[in-house]
C-alpha cells in the first residue's frame, strides 16, 4: 500500500515538473483581436522605460530595448481609432 502511494506521488511530481513554466515577464495578457503593447520598466516604481514590444492587429511585431520583470500590458481593440494603421 505504501509502495503504491510512493509510486503515485513520484509519477504525479514528474507530471507537474514536465509542465512548461510561464515566463517571468508574463505580466498581464494580450487579448485576442487587440493591439497589444507591453512596456518594460527598470524597477517596480516604473521610473524609466527600458523596452517595449508591440503586437499589431495584423500580427506584425515591433520591439526594442530590454525585457525585465517590471512590465505593463495595454490592449487596444482592433478596429478602434488607436489601433488603425
Amino acid at each position: 500500500m505504501i509502495r503504491r502511494l510512493v509510486v503515485a506521488a513520484l509519477l504525479g511530481g514528474a507530471a507537474v515538473a514536465a509542465l512548461p513554466a510561464a515566463p517571468a515577464q508574463a505580466i498581464g495578457a494580450c487579448r485576442l483581436n487587440s493591439e497589444c503593447v507591453t512596456t518594460y520598466y527598470d524597477n517596480a516604481s516604473h521610473t524609466e522605460v527600458v523596452g517595449q514590444i508591440t503586437v499589431f492587429c495584423d500580427g506584425q511585431t515591433s520591439d526594442w530595448g530590454t525585457r525585465t520583470g517590471f512590465a505593463v500590458v495595454q490592449n487596444v481593440p482592433c478596429g478602434g481609432p488607436a489601433a488603425r494603421r
